[in-house]
């Protein structure tokens, strides 16, 4: 089936159509499933940004090798290393933008399907317990 986009009532539709079994079990597991997916999702990011980070710091580090040692193409090896540095962040800046995309893509689907079985438990956010609480804040305004 090719992808596109549905509206609420559609997405809702194409999980009634099986008329045989009831609507809350159809919701409860596709909650499950899109719960399980978008966790697989985040844990994808965070092995793909380990081995980025670990390309990355290792290109730094080749390169502060370089420049400490006495070797007489060092400035070579040093623009080598800047290009491999620049080649490795754009691949993370690229390979972030489609774990975004697909993160995204999961809780759509997680936003859709929670209502019937458990409430907008993740479209609610609780106001903290006084302004200022978090160590990081919007600056006040006057």
């Amino acid at each position: 089936m090719p992808t596109r986009d549905f509206s609420d009532d559609e997405y809702r539709a194409e999980f009634t159509k099986d008329t045989s079994v009831s609507d809350k079990s159809i919701n409860v597991k596709a909650l499950e499933l899109a719960l399980d997916i978008r966790k697989f999702e985040v844990d994808l990011y965070w092995k793909r940004a380990t081995y980025f980070w670990t390309f990355i710091a290792a290109t730094l580090a080749g390169f502060v090798a370089i420049q400490a040692s006495s070797s007489s193409n060092k400035a070579d090896l040093s623009v080598l290393l800047c290009n491999l540095g620049i080649v490795f962040s754009f691949g993370w800046l690229c390979v972030n933008r489609g774990s975004k995309y697909w993160q995204e893509n999961w809780e759509n689907h997680v936003d859709m399907l929670e209502d019937p079985v458990n409430g907008p438990l993740y479209k609610v956010k609780s106001p903290p317990a006084k302004p200022g609480a978090y160590w990081v804040s919007a600056s006040k305004a006057p």
